[in-house]
C-alpha cells in the first residue's frame, strides 16, 4: 500500500511539472544570408530554449507541415499577429523568429518571441559578429541567452518569482508607436528597419508592427490602426529595394488627431555610397522627432 501510494504521488508530480511546460516555435531567421548561417542561428536559439527549464521547442516536422498547410510564405511575414496565428496553429505559446543580415563581412543578429495570445513582442535581442562566421556561433548564444535572461523564460513553481527588470515601460495603449509598412515593399529590408526601429525605441515606446492593405488616405489609415492597435503615432513606411538603390518614403502620423505631423520624406540612396545599416539608420532617423 505504501508503494502504491509513493507511485501515485511521484505521477502526480511529474504530470504537475510537465503542465508547465511552454511550447516555444522557433522560425528560420529571415535575411539575404546562406542557409547554412540561418541554421546555426536556429539551432543555437532552439538549443537555449531546450536548456530553460520549463521550456520545450515545437518540432520542426511540425512547423514545416503547418507553414506547408498555410501556404506561408517567408517573405511576406511581417505582422507581428500574423506570427501569432501559425504559432496556435503548431500548438506553441510563443514564436521565436528574427534576422541575419551581412554587414560587410560581419552579420547583425536580431531576435523577438512573439506571445501567440497576446500576438505581442514580448522580447528582444540583437548584436552583432566582430569577427564573420568566427564568431557567429558566440555572438548567437550571447543574443539568445540574454533574449532568455530578460527574465521573461521563468517558470513558476511554488512560490511567484520576483518581477525581472524591464528596460521597456509599460505603457497605455496611445502611448505606443506603429510601424507599418506599406504594401509591395521589400520584406527583408522592411524586417531589418523594424527590428532597429523596436531597439532604438525601447523605453520610450512599446512599438507594434502592421501591413496596410492599400493606399489608404491618411485620416482612414488613422483610424483603423487607432481602432486596431490602440496606438497614438504611426511610423508609415514605403521600401523598394532595386538592384543599384533603395527608395523609401516615410511618414509619422498622428493617429488621435488623425493627421500627418512629418513627412512624406522621399529619398534614393545608392547602394554604392552607403551600406546596408546606413541605409536602415537613415531610415530610422525620419522618426526621431518622436524622441525628443
Amino acid at each position: 500500500m505504501k508503494n502504491l501510494i509513493i507511485a501515485i504521488f511521484c505521477l502526480f508530480t511529474i504530470s504537475a511539472f510537465s503542465q508547465t511546460d511552454k511550447k516555444v516555435a522557433v522560425f528560420n531567421p529571415e535575411g539575404s544570408v546562406m542557409e547554412s548561417l540561418k541554421s546555426i542561428v536556429r539551432e543555437e536559439i532552439s538549443n537555449a530554449i531546450v536548456n530553460t527549464r520549463g521550456y520545450t521547442v515545437v518540432e520542426r516536422t511540425m512547423i514545416d507541415k503547418v507553414l506547408a498547410e498555410a501556404k506561408f510564405q517567408s517573405k511576406g511575414l511581417v505582422d507581428d499577429s500574423q506570427i501569432s496565428e501559425l504559432g496556435r496553429m503548431m500548438g506553441a505559446d510563443y514564436v521565436t523568429y528574427g534576422s541575419v543580415v551581412a554587414l560587410g563581412s560581419n552579420y547583425y543578429i536580431s531576435l523577438k518571441m512573439v506571445d501567440v495570445v497576446t500576438a505581442k513582442v514580448i522580447l528582444q535581442s540583437t548584436g552583432s559578429t566582430q569577427q564573420g562566421t568566427n564568431d557567429l556561433i558566440q555572438v548567437t548564444r550571447s543574443i539568445a541567452n540574454k533574449l532568455i535572461a530578460s527574465g521573461q523564460l521563468n517558470v513558476q513553481t511554488s512560490a511567484p518569482a520576483a518581477k525581472p527588470a524591464v528596460s521597456t515601460p509599460v505603457a497605455s495603449g496611445d502611448e505606443c508607436l506603429l510601424i507599418a509598412i506599406r504594401p509591395n515593399s521589400d520584406i527583408p529590408l522592411a524586417r531589418t528597419v523594424i527590428d532597429y526601429i523596436t531597439q532604438k525605441f525601447a523605453g520610450k515606446y512599446p512599438v507594434k508592427v502592421a501591413t496596410t492593405v492599400s493606399s489608404s488616405p491618411v485620416s482612414s489609415l488613422c483610424a483603423r490602426f487607432r481602432s486596431q492597435y490602440n496606438c497614438k503615432y504611426i511610423a508609415l513606411i514605403t521600401l523598394k529595394d532595386l538592384d543599384k538603390e533603395v527608395y523609401y518614403i516615410a511618414e509619422t502620423l498622428n493617429a488621435v488627431n488623425k493627421k500627418r505631423v512629418e513627412g512624406p520624406v522621399k529619398k534614393v540612396l545608392k547602394k554604392k555610397q552607403y551600406s546596408k545599416m546606413d541605409i536602415v539608420k537613415d531610415i530610422a532617423d525620419n522618426y526621431n522627432h518622436l524622441l525628443w
